[in-house]
């Protein structure tokens, strides 16, 4: 199959709240370098390059966002940046899309994709998403990519796959296999999900789709005509952005919020399931990115140059690219807690030289670069949740945001601060 026939759509939106106080609305997940220098947006075109050329991928993502996503990816066409006026889940932004490669190309077949998953192997997952590109440009196929659970996880929907499917006539054999898909199940609890994982026949829904743009539209006339009407509207403007920017301001305020599981996948037969045979993660939560760093023998694991003084099982990430300062944890061992600098984060400090600000001297500091903040939980501590901030005005923020907690800092606060000891009272 022409690579100049494939196309990428990546469903880039969110609301920043997974990874906050580092995220927000105007930087979510995606748009961060939490995992090396390049953010999971920049990761997941750099992963399709080599398959797609660049005019050929779209990135949906909305209007607070859209200002970021053009500095991070100045080799996609600005007119292949597309804000969503509002959000509308999945199934609007695949109608969208569609729309947009249609526009193109009516033969062409497309990937949706979403921004920030970690793929650490990038040739395994190229290798499934070429052979499902194949697949779908040879039939009436809607591709999904299932990933083989390596856990029972409770927070994934899973995929009932039956038998293994031969290659179509005329293709070589592939290197992936695909399976035919006989259900899609929500997310189960604990025990079922142990069930799933054991039978050897289920696949975690990642979210990964390949369909070519007849097939996708013909799903969308038989099972969602409204949304199929809304598609053949925005087919006839999606080369002119500026008309397509004001219909889509008009129309999709209006349109059906639902998935595409739900709108499509659930409903329609002709779902083959590529087997996802690489190393996957939906990183959902500050716990979660402890799984992909390297922890020292107290269970600390850090993004950043740091030394620690009696702490154990934390997370310490510094959001700053350049000139990672050294990032001072002190805390309770029976407590994990996730710390997180800004690029932007100033301090808070005492002036007061407590026994533990001379550990931290010790350990080569200089005091008065350091900040220390006491904080006191008053509910159930919730390691992810609990986020080191810099700045009075940064906490202040925090303590409105998570009022599940109470934060008792102290009272004097040094603004050119870049170290801290934390410490904790349960």
């Amino acid at each position: 199959m022409d690579s100049k026939n494939r196309f990428v759509i990546i469903m880039a939106g969110g609301r920043g709240e997974r990874f906050w106080p580092v995220s927000r609305e105007k930087m979510p997940k995606q748009l961060l370098p939490l995992l090396g220098k390049r953010s999971f947006l920049q990761q997941a075109v750099d992963r399709v390059l080599p398959l797609v050329p660049a005019k050929n991928i779209f990135v949906i993502t909305n209007e607070v966002q859209l200002p970021e996503v053009r500095k991070q990816l100045p080799k996609i066409p600005k007119q292949n940046l597309i804000a969503e006026p509002v959000g509308r889940d999945t199934c609007a932004a695949v109608t969208l899309g569609a729309a947009l490669v249609g526009a193109r190309s009516t033969t062409g077949v497309m990937a949706v994709l979403p921004a920030d998953h970690v793929i650490p192997d990038e040739k395994k997952f190229q290798q499934v998403l070429n052979d499902s590109f194949d697949l779908a440009s040879r039939g009436q196929a809607i591709v999904t990519i299932g990933i083989k659970p390596t856990e029972p996880a409770t927070g994934y929907g899973y995929i009932h796959v039956g038998e293994a499917l031969p290659p179509p006539s005329g293709a070589k054999k592939y290197k992936t296999t695909f399976f035919r898909a006989e259900q899609f199940v929500e997310k189960p609890h604990f025990d079922r999900a142990l069930e799933y994982v054991n039978s050897g026949q289920y696949r975690w829904n990642a979210g990964m789709f390949v369909w070519s743009f007849v097939t996708i539209t013909e799903g969308l006339q038989k099972h969602q005509p409204a949304m199929y009407a809304a598609c053949q509207r925005w087919f006839k403007v999606a080369n002119q952005p500026a008309k397509l920017a004001k219909v889509l301001a008009k129309e999709y305020p209006g349109i059906k919020k639902i998935s595409i599981d739900y709108a499509l996948m659930e409903h329609a037969q002709n779902v083959i399931v590529a087997d996802g045979a690489f190393e996957w993660d939906d990183l959902g939560s500050w716990t979660a990115l402890a799984r992909h760093l390297k922890a020292d023998p107290e269970g600390n694991c850090a993004v950043a140059d740091f030394i620690h003084v009696d702490a154990a099982r934390n997370i310490i990430f510094d959001a700053r690219i350049k000139n990672r300062t050294r990032f001072h944890p002190g805390a309770d061992r029976r407590r994990g807690v996730a710390g997180a600098q800004e690029p932007s984060a100033k301090g808070q400090g005492t002036g007061q030289k407590t026994g533990r600000g001379r550990e931290v001297e010790k350990a080569g500091l200089t005091h008065h670069a350091t900040s220390r903040v006491h904080v006191k939980v008053k509910r159930k501590f919730l390691p992810h949740r609990l986020l080191l901030r810099g700045a009075l005005r940064h906490l202040e923020t925090a303590k409105e945001k998570n009022t599940g907690y109470f934060y008792d800092w102290l009272q004097q606060h040094h603004l050119q601060a870049t170290q801290y000891l934390v410490t904790f009272t349960p």
